[in-house]
């Protein structure tokens, strides 16, 4: 019994020195290396079950997250949280993240892996967990950390290579026997990927090629059954890329179309049909569905069929015009063009009239207005935007009419009826004569019209002495011209005969 005491004890003093060595360690790199920057670039990044990779562009492999590790006697986990991220190694150009275990392929073509290894996921033929990176082969192009423990990789030849756990035939070699180390799978494949328990490989060709398990009829061979070599999937060619959930798949062909075939109890498949029940979150709530063949997904709003290559059709536009609504207006804004569905930001342009003030934009003549210059219009409709005026009320001036009617207050440029006085006894209507500014239209007419200037003004009738009464003959009523002389002298010769 006593014994018993101190192995447990024993054991424990070495899970626990195990763990403080693993956060040691991570402690220690996470110190030994710079932080992130907000400011860094990434040019790829890849999640795992519970930890994150990043590669910036500089080439740098960066880790954080759940560490996982196996204590050597026990079994049992040993896991760390590393919250800050800690550099890996450089030179890095893919990275993938599996649940307990990482891969990365550095430029040189190179593969590397580590992590949990509880299945041979890691490739290096043994079982053993590694802290560091291991070599794994060469010559590698792409990779994929797939389910709970195996991987995938594609090489620069086109064979695609698998290993690690092969419990229901997720590794495509016919057995269900986990690998330690890669096995070759097939050629001529352009590009893969895998699901939880499931692996799918597009040919050159364009065909789509599916192994693992099938529960659902994810691997699209129109059938259920779990497969440990590569099948078809049906009605499917010319695939361009490909991606698997954890029961169901997606592809996209090279003309854009979408497909999916697989588990569809949650909507999944995008065919406007899910599985029945309440529940949101226990699958065993809502019943299960599934197309084991691939069908088309749906457009938005189950119109037509998505198409990820489909160029959308321009938006529409719409030209919103500037009416002036009058006569003698400047600054006009240009017009415009209203793109659909989107709000058009008016000019702020502000137009101008004299004597008026501009108070904005109807989109009737004579409405109030309903715009204002850089407000927004929101409406899918070409529309004219009608300038609204309010005329200003005039600046009057004083006119003083002086021996006179027509005293009163005007505007500038108002023509102002004027009439002299008649005139006082002996004297006759000379002439008008103005202070302040002003015109006459006639200044030696009693009656006239006198244009109103930009300020008061004063007019004043004059006069003048009356001629007397021969004067008057001669000079007012013929105006002494040389004509009424010549008339003056034959008029006294006629006298000057007869007397």
């Amino acid at each position: 019994m006593e014994k018993h005491k101190m192995k447990s004890k024993s054991n424990a003093k070495k899970l626990l020195c195990a763990a403080l060595a693993a956060v040691v360690f991570l402690a220690q790199a996470a110190l030994a290396q710079p932080a992130l920057a907000h400011v860094d670039t990434f040019a790829s990044v890849s999640a795992g079950g519970s930890h994150s990779l990043a590669i910036k562009s500089d080439g740098s492999l960066w880790f954080w997250g759940k560490s996982a590790s196996r204590h050597p006697e026990t079994g049992s986990y040993i896991t760390s949280a590393c919250a800050i991220p800690v550099r890996i190694m450089d030179d890095a150009v893919a990275a993938a993240a599996g649940y307990y275990h990482s891969l990365a392929i550095r430029s040189d073509g190179s593969l590397w892996a580590w992590g949990n290894n509880d299945a041979g996921q890691l490739g290096d033929g043994t079982t053993d967990d590694r802290s560091e990176p291991v070599k794994i082969m060469d010559g590698a192009a792409e990779v994929c950390a797939g389910g709970y423990g195996f991987s995938m990789a594609l090489k620069t030849d086109g064979s695609l290579w698998a290993w690690g756990r092969n419990n229901i035939g997720q590794l495509g070699d016919g057995t269900g026997t986990d690998r330690l180390s890669p096995i070759k799978i097939m050629d001529d494949v352009a590009s893969f990927a895998a699901g939880m328990d499931h692996t799918l490989a597009i040919k050159t060709d364009g065909s789509l090629w599916a192994w693992g398990s099938n529960s659902a009829g994810y691997l699209g061979d129109g059938t259920t059954t779990l497969r440990t070599t590569a099948v078809q999937a049906q009605n499917l060619s010319n695939v361009a890329t490909v991606v698997a959930g954890d029961r169901h798949t997606v592809a996209m062909k090279n003309d854009g179309t979408v497909w999916t075939w697989g588990s569809n109890r949650w909507g999944q498949l995008g065919n406007g049909v899910c599985g029945v029940g309440p529940g949101i979150n226990s699958d065993d709530s809502r019943s299960d569905i599934y197309n084991a063949t691939p069908i088309q997904v749906l457009g938005p709003d189950g119109q037509g069929y998505l198409n990820l290559l489909e160029v959308p059709p321009p938006p529409a536009t719409y030209l919103v015009t500037y009416n002036a609504n009058g006569t003698g207006v400047t600054n006009m804004p240009a017009n415009q063009t209203k793109t659909e569905d989107v709000t058009l930001t008016l000019s702020s342009t502000v137009p101008v009239r004299t004597g008026y003030t501009f108070k904005g934009w109807a989109t009737t003549s004579g409405a109030a207005a309903q715009y204002q210059p850089g407000g927004s219009y929101t409406a899918n409709a070409a529309v004219t935007l009608y300038a609204v005026w309010e005329q200003n009320s005039p600046v009057t001036y004083t006119l003083t009419v002086v021996s006179g009617t027509g005293s009163g207050t005007y505007a500038a440029g108002t023509a102002v009826p004027i009439t002299a006085n008649t005139a006082p006894t002996g004297k006759v209507f000379d002439r008008w004569t103005v202070s302040g500014g002003g015109t006459f239209a006639d200044a030696n007419n009693a009656s006239t019209t006198f244009t109103m200037p930009g300020s008061a003004a004063t007019v004043t009738a004059t006069y003048k002495d009356a001629p007397s009464s021969i004067q008057y003959i001669f000079t007012t009523r013929y105006e002494a011209t040389f004509f009424n002389w010549i008339l003056f002298i034959v008029f006294f010769g006629w006298l000057w005969m007869w007397f």
